[in-house]
């Protein structure tokens, strides 16, 4: 008696994981740059960010963000990307 291999079906569960993870890690992100001891909200960190990309003067709350808490949150996901391509191989 043999057994036949067949690769499951592509459902409809994939068509969605790529997306939702995605959007789980800008949450992460947004989050990691919101919270701290110095507390900022999600409109404040987008308007912080526009005016770096801009040029515009930074406030405080403006300098954590561009300065400490973005640098951060993008090194975290470059080493956790590292990490995901080195646990792969």
């Amino acid at each position: 008696m043999t057994a036949t291999l067949t690769a499951p079906p592509r459902g409809r569960r994939r068509t969605w994981a790529l997306p939702a993870l995605v959007a789980a890690l800008l949450m992460a992100c947004g989050a990691a740059i919101s919270i701290g001891a110095f507390t900022i909200g999600f409109p404040e960190v987008l308007a912080a960010l526009g005016r770096a990309v801009t040029g515009q003067p930074l406030s405080t709350a403006d300098v954590v963000v561009v300065d400490i808490r973005a640098p951060r949150v993008v090194l975290a996901v470059i080493v956790g990307a590292c990490l995901a391509a080195a646990g792969v191989i």
